[in-house]
């Protein structure tokens, strides 16, 4: 699968520079991009939640989708995810 660019929640991360630095791939703006999202694609989602995720980004498979984003960023839906899906993890409780 070849990746065609990168999502960043904050286009001034470090980390998503350097990942898109190392994939050769370009970031997307949030705004006046020129990317155009076709079904044949696929983007790097960098940490962007459902809310504020671009629907029409969605046209293209995007990595690390942002449903997956906003589980691993709350400690509880993340801790029950690991449960459902068996992978072990400490005891923990909701208070």
């Amino acid at each position: 699968m070849n990746i065609n660019a990168m999502f960043a929640y904050n286009m001034h991360s470090q980390g998503g520079k350097e990942l898109a630095l190392a994939l050769n791939i370009p970031r997307v703006k949030h705004n006046g991009s020129k990317f155009k999202p076709t079904p044949g694609k696929a983007m790097i989602n960098w940490g962007e939640s459902s809310d504020r995720f671009p629907a029409e980004y969605n046209a293209c498979t995007v990595l690390n989708p942002p449903a997956a984003v906003d589980v691993s960023v709350d400690k509880m839906l993340a801790f029950q995810a690991f449960r459902n899906a068996n992978v072990p993890i400490p005891p923990f409780t909701a208070s």
